[in-house]
């Protein structure tokens, strides 16, 4: 039997004869602040490869997308029993149906392969893969790994219960670990490290800084 859960700063005008930085002098500012803000974190001696970031962030989203649904034995004691079902043809169904598994059975449920069973709880992967960036100041990378699943419990055919989850993770590893971390047998656990370019962050220093100083030349020489 299957029992769900009831829901119950205004600017300051430069001083007269006061200097004014110039454009590449703010960009260097602007640089030094930025690398300021975010210092670099420490590279963890042993990072989990991508494989392994991959099934831990699966892990928090199979939990947490497991977290509302209830099961209990029925009248005669037995054990509640599902039978688990991939939809979509992902390449890492294995991986969740395996973490499905293994947190279905801790509570005490049954997962069993008779298409007969009129319980079939079905899940879908929406969202999985890691993502890095880096800049050419940094020596490390930022790799992000999100995962998203969706879930659904149909008794005899007619769906009952539903649930949607997403968890991500976050690490940062050297330069020099990114292509040891790379999974050559698992396509959705390799991923490309997109290097990020600083213009989008000096083309509006510099427009910034030659608009500064001309209103402040056309103030001056009034």
């Amino acid at each position: 039997m299957i029992r769900l859960p009831t829901s119950g700063p205004r600017s300051v005008p430069p001083r007269r004869g006061a200097r004014t930085l110039g454009p590449v002098a703010l960009f260097l500012v602007a640089a030094v602040l930025a690398g300021a803000a975010a210092p670099s974190l420490a590279d963890p001696a042993d990072p989990p490869d991508n494989l392994e970031l991959i099934v831990d962030t699966a892990a928090l989203a199979v939990s947490q997308g497991l977290a509302g649904l209830q099961l209990q034995s029925d009248g005669g004691g037995a054990p509640a029993a599902l039978r688990l079902d991939a939809r979509g043809s992902h390449k890492a169904n294995w991986v969740v149906e395996h973490l499905l598994l293994e947190e279905l059975l801790g509570r005490g449920i049954d997962v069993v392969q008779d298409e007969t069973q009129p319980h079939t709880l079905s899940f879908r992967i929406v969202e999985l893969g890691i993502w890095a960036t880096s800049t050419a100041l940094r020596s490390s990378v930022k790799r992000r790994c999100r995962v998203s699943v969706s879930l659904r419990l149909e008794e005899a055919g007619e769906l009952v219960w539903m649930n949607d989850a997403t968890q991500t993770l976050t690490d940062r590893v050297s330069k020099r670990q990114i292509d040891a971390l790379q999974t050559a047998t698992y396509a959705f656990a390799k991923t490309e490290v997109e290097e990020q370019s600083w213009g989008k962050y000096v083309e509006p220093v510099i427009v910034s800084s030659v608009l500064g100083t001309l209103v402040y030349l056309f103030f001056s020489n009034r």
